[in-house]
């Protein structure tokens, strides 16, 4: 898989998954590694992590403009 698809695995686990959410925040190199079966050294799951934060606060920023467009 590449790692837009895991990336794309990993927003909707946590979206779906609070119990992975709080696990991902906390930890996500370990969170990745038990959930999604992945073993890689840390310099490439580093930039899944990464992926997967940005793609979440995209989302958030998303809707935040959404609610402000309400107001127009």
């Amino acid at each position: 898989m590449d790692i837009k698809g895991i990336i794309d695995d990993v927003v909707s686990k946590v979206r779906s998954d609070e119990n992975f959410k709080e696990k991902f925040f906390d930890d996500p190199t370990t969170a990745l590694e038990e959930t999604f079966d992945i073993n890689l050294p840390n310099e490439h799951i580093d930039p899944i992590v990464e992926g997967v934060k940005a793609k979440l606060n995209l989302e958030k920023v998303d809707d935040m403009l959404g609610n402000v467009k309400k107001f127009f």
